[in-house]
């Protein structure tokens, strides 16, 4: 019962505050034992959705009809302005935050104000509010310039736009392993750079 689960889980972490010396193996046991069972129960409650499931809830009840630019308004896309902003980026010129940057190589790692680079290890290890400004790799990292350079792809059907699209996509996955460095301190800035690779997919995928 959950009530003498949580009472045997109160008691045992009673015990390390008093005495912090290791756990014996039979309490030890028993968190694992009480840890895996919990996590049946929540998979009983909450079962994952089958690719069958999933493809019924969410597919279209006509497929003849689903427009290719779905993510995107006819407006966004035949947006002048992107070319021009399409072709900065392919001239390494960037703005964040309202100043514009010349990035002739990326580094994803680097507050490009005061220079401080933050190290590849893993996410949880890293100190980020003590020196250097951790938003400036963060917003660069979003990728919302990939978004510009499909649009851009979309209007000119140029390859140039794809182009550096890809070697920028490929560089990132490359210098940014899953968990490491400062990229991935955020859930929500995580979460903002998948939404910019799906559109940008979406505005890309004729080449792919």
């Amino acid at each position: 019962k959950k009530n003498n689960l949580m009472e045997n889980i109160q008691r045992i972490l009673k015990r390390i505050q008093k005495n912090p010396e290791p756990l014996p193996i039979k309490s030890l046991r028993f968190l694992k034992k009480k840890y895996f069972q919990l996590q049946a129960r929540r998979k009983e409650k909450n079962p994952c959705m089958s690719n069958e499931a999933f493809q019924k809830r969410f597919a279209y009840k006509n497929k003849e009809n689903i427009n290719e630019n779905l993510l995107f308004t006819d407006e966004a896309i035949q947006d002048p302005q992107s070319v021009e902003t399409a072709d900065q980026i392919l001239r390494g010129i960037y703005e964040i935050f309202g100043k514009q940057y010349i990035l002739t190589e990326i580094n994803w790692h680097k507050d490009f104000n005061s220079g401080k680079i933050w190290e590849k290890k893993h996410f949880s290890t890293l100190e980020y509010d003590k020196e250097g400004d951790k938003k400036i790799p963060w917003e660069l990292s979003k990728c919302q310039h990939f978004v510009t350079l499909g649009i851009a792809y979309r209007q000119t059907k140029e390859k140039k736009y794809f182009q550096e699209y890809k070697k920028q996509f490929l560089h990132w996955i490359q210098e940014n392993p899953p968990e490491i460095g400062i990229n991935w301190v955020t859930p929500m800035e995580c979460a903002i750079r998948a939404i910019n690779w799906i559109q940008a997919y979406q505005l890309f995928k004729v080449e792919f």
